[in-house]
């Protein structure tokens, strides 16, 4: 058991020093990166890559167009629905008869919206990781390693 928990440890540091990586070099290419005007454009950039990827078969590329749609849909809907609350909260924090209970209704909702919109991007990222293959080889991984890890036991 000491054996075990002694190269979880140094997994966690290895994984540590590679997100430290991973986050430094992030950093670097948004700095570089072009803003980004509008959701359009991202929406327009999504949809290029899909169509110009030489290495996609039919059914991968089938099978991301259906994601990035479905993307577009939801976030149509939850966009409207966020500005809604936004113009609510404005109006309601600039009232002659404010209601603090109200507007912590509407923040609430509001974390809601916001947390259903990262949830479709995540869920959309994973569903196209497994169209692409790179999902399976993740758990693939994770499983050979945890098997070499059970015979250190």
């Amino acid at each position: 058991m000491k054996t075990f928990l002694t190269l979880l440890a140094a997994l966690l540091t290895v994984t540590g020093c590679a997100h430290s990586r991973a986050e430094k070099e992030l950093d670097s290419e948004l700095k570089n990166e072009a803003p980004v005007k509008e959701a359009a454009q991202l929406d327009d950039e999504a949809g290029k890559a899909i169509a110009n990827e030489a290495n996609l078969t039919v059914e991968q590329r089938a099978g991301l167009r259906e994601i990035h749609q479905s993307i577009h849909d939801q976030n149509a809907q939850l966009r409207e629905q966020s500005l809604k609350l936004r113009m609510r909260l404005i109006k309601e924090v600039f009232a002659t008869r404010y209601d603090g209970e109200e507007v912590a209704v509407i923040k609430k909702r509001l974390e809601e919206v916001e947390k259903q919109r990262l949830a479709v991007l995540f869920t959309a990222v994973d569903r196209a990781n497994v169209i692409l293959g790179h999902q399976e080889g993740r758990k693939q991984r994770f499983m050979q390693d945890f098997f070499q890890w059970e015979e250190f036991r």
